[in-house]
């Protein structure tokens, strides 16, 4: 994309990345869950000065949007997250966001279901919505594989799947399915190797994320439509690039089961 088409659309994604944080946290506080790593920050890193440089340009870019930044030498960033001690040699700096975090989606939804069901919503679980009923002046229900459901208003979480079910009433969403890969490992008797902090590792283009006593390693970025099928030569690769900068971790973790 062209320079200023790329800036306006980094822009509108720090917006919206920055809206969700502040309604994830107000919805944890009205409801008291709690999410698991939020708030400790995250540590994007750089193994070269031209990739920093970019990143804290990009960085300054939304800054005035609330998102706070600071960068950090490899020092800093060791002392910061010491897991990164073992391979501190390759890296030439970081970037600290001290208003970011992780948090274990599943863990939260089923705390919200259970919230939700106890205040009187009725929930239908393993039901397939087939189509919206109703047209383009307006929605009167769903269609699924166990009868119609009527309602005054649907509100849409289906993802990449969204378009296929508003596209019959005339309104195109623009969103493409991307298909990414995760491998989750068991920390039991590692987790003393593992990082607490969540990494963004820019050179590789690997997320990894402690979750309690798992560690999540995510990465990728497959355009397939939506084809589903987990090539295993993929997931390993996403395993092996997470845990190239925590050698000692990788060696405990070896025999590891991965899901």
């Amino acid at each position: 994309a062209r320079a200023a088409r790329h800036r306006r659309h980094a822009r509108a994604n720090a917006e919206l990345a920055a809206y969700s944080l502040r309604a994830l946290d107000a919805v944890c506080e009205r409801t008291g869950i709690e999410l698991e790593g939020r708030g400790r920050g995250a540590l994007k890193l750089f193994d070269e000065q031209r990739a920093l440089g970019h990143g804290l340009a990009e960085a300054e870019a939304v800054a005035d949007l609330g998102i706070r930044h600071r960068a950090l030498t490899p020092e800093q960033a060791v002392a910061r997250e010491p897991a990164l001690a073992e391979g501190a040699e390759r890296l030439a700096g970081a970037i600290e966001f001290p208003d970011d975090g992780c948090g274990d989606a599943l863990h939260f939804t089923e705390a919200v279901s259970q919230q939700a069901a106890a205040a009187g919503a009725e929930l239908r679980l393993g039901t397939t919505v087939h189509h919206l009923l109703g047209g383009r002046r307006g929605v009167s229900g769903v269609a699924t594989d166990r009868g119609p459901i009527t309602a005054d208003a649907v509100v849409i979480a289906a993802g990449s799947y969204a378009p296929r079910l508003t596209r019959p009433l005339g309104l195109r969403l623009p969103i493409e399915p991307i298909k990414g890969y995760s491998v989750t490992l068991p920390l039991a008797g590692a987790d003393g190797a593992a990082p607490q902090v969540p990494i963004i590792d820019d050179a590789r283009k690997i997320v990894v994320t402690r979750l309690g006593e798992r560690l999540r390693i995510a990465g990728k970025a497959e355009i397939a439509g939506f084809d589903t099928r987990l090539r295993e030569r993929d997931w390993r690769a996403v395993r092996e690039q997470g845990l190239a900068r925590f050698p000692r971790l990788a060696q405990r973790l070896a025999e590891a089961p991965s899901h």
